[in-house]
This record gives structure tokens, sequence and C-alpha cells, in this order.
């Protein structure tokens, strides 16, 4: 497969989130989240919820007893202090960039996984609390 038929079917593969309207006065990465990362997250959606939650079972949580507290908490603690599991959620995100996201991504790298992150936790709590 080539790089463009490559492209082509990742961009073809994506879901159109209606909701993303005028984007013409905001920050380059706000449209990169609002274009790519959002509907990329609402793909993969399963998956994260999938990865978190063996997480929490490798570790010997039985995450479906914790009160709801409970579960921000374990939210927050594994997606500031777990390098692995972030650094998988970061590949399932990654992956899924068009070579042109990819040297976009790398450009602004830090500010992108903020955003990554922070979407990926409110996207847990709203699935698994």
């Amino acid at each position: 497969m080539s790089i463009n038929s490559r492209d082509q079917y990742f961009l073809k593969s994506r879901l159109e989130i209606r909701s993303i309207q005028n984007i013409t006065k905001t920050l380059d990465t706000e449209i990169f989240q609002k274009k790519v990362l959002r509907p990329i997250l609402k793909l993969q959606n399963t998956i994260f919820i999938s990865v978190f939650l063996d997480e929490l079972r490798r570790k010997k949580q039985n995450f479906t007893t914790f009160s709801s507290e409970d579960k921000h908490k374990a939210i927050q603690r594994h997606l500031n202090t777990n390098s692995s599991l972030k650094q998988r959620f970061l590949g399932i995100v990654i992956g899924l960039f068009t070579n042109a996201e990819m040297d976009f991504y790398h450009c602004h790298m830090s500010s992108i996984n903020k955003r990554i992150f922070s979407m990926l936790k409110i996207r847990l709590e709203d699935q698994l609390i």
C-alpha cells in the first residue's frame, strides 16, 4: 500500500462530526483537534474503554465496585501516572494519522498530547462513571 493510498484510506474511514462548523478563527491546534483528533477518538472509543478496563483488571482493581468518586480518581491517576497506558493510548490515536497529520503532530507534540489526554479523560469519565 502506498503512502497516498494509506492516507486516503484513513481519511475515508473517519467519522464525520457534524457539530464541527465555523473553525476559521481558531488556532491550528484547535482545528487539528476538531478535524483530526475528535473523529479518531470517537472511532476508537470502544478500544480506549477496553484497554483501560483491561489495565485495571491486570492491576487487580475491580472498577465495577468503585464509587463514582473513586472511578473518577482512578481514571485521573492512570492518565497522570501510568506511562505505559498513556503510550498505548497515544499509539491508538497516532497510528491513524496521515503523513501530513504526523508532520503537524511532530511540530506541536506537547500541545496535541495535552489535548488528546484531556479529551480522552472526558470520554472515559462519560462512558465509565
